[in-house]
């Protein structure tokens, strides 16, 4: 990377069990690498519906809780900004139905909801092996299910992190 330019695009991982995480080509960045905590705020709200598009309305109530600021729309690009100058242009994507992660952006419960599948499908086709080798790689990578506490609006992530851990107890 250049001094004054922006990451390109490699890839991505991005942590939602255990806290906000943001791996960078296998390697960990320390949260000031990646942003404000409100920035931080706005990638995880993304994570937490990746890979949909999530409305601004909805990212600007996860970054300012307690009310939007006076213009939370130019609030909103002003980090959305700066998390692409942090992260690179193709991290965060914007379009008609707000900002969602970009396609090079792999999230850890999407990640597991896959490996899930492919569990199930390998147990479905008589193989048991490579089904509890996957439903293991979940049970890992999801560890005790930990999904941003303090976060009202990822109540969702946290039902779909218990439900993929009981999915894959049992077919472990």
């Amino acid at each position: 990377m250049t001094a004054g330019r922006a990451p390109e695009a490699g890839e991505w991982a991005i942590g939602l069990v255990g806290g906000l995480s943001v791996v960078r080509d296998g390697r960990p960045l320390p949260a000031a690498a990646v942003g404000s905590r409100k920035a931080r705020t706005v990638l995880a709200r993304l994570a937490v519906d990746a890979p949909a598009a999530v409305p601004a309305d909805r990212l600007v109530e996860a970054a300012w809780p307690a009310g939007p600021p006076r213009a939370p729309a130019e609030n909103l690009a002003t980090l959305v900004s700066r998390l692409r100058a942090a992260l690179g242009a193709a991290v965060v994507v914007g379009g008609p139905g707000g900002y969602r992660l970009g396609d090079r952006v792999g999230v850890d419960l999407v990640e597991a909801a896959a490996l899930l599948r492919a569990a199930r499908a390998r147990l479905d086709a008589g193989e048991p092996g490579p089904a509890l080798a996957a439903a293991r790689r979940v049970l890992a990578l999801l560890g005790d299910g930990a999904v941003l506490p303090d976060a009202d609006w990822a109540a969702p992530a946290r039902t779909a992190a218990a439900r993929l851990l009981r999915s894959a107890r049992h077919a472990a």
